[in-house]
């Protein structure tokens, strides 16, 4: 098992000991698109941009 994180942009991210210059914000962004909002408290999951979209 390896001891790092491959990330969106191909980076190698070690959890253990974070190098700043592995930080990009690209890849937070990325991982943020991916994740779905509102925390389950809605009956349907939205992603990305869908959830600019909710009034």
């Amino acid at each position: 098992m390896s001891n790092y994180i491959t990330t969106y942009t191909g980076k190698h991210f070690e959890p253990a000991n974070p190098n700043p210059e592995c930080i990009l914000i690209e890849d937070i962004a990325h991982a943020l698109l991916l994740s779905g909002r509102l925390n389950d408290a809605s009956s349907s999951t939205l992603f990305g941009a869908d959830s600019q979209m909710v009034a």
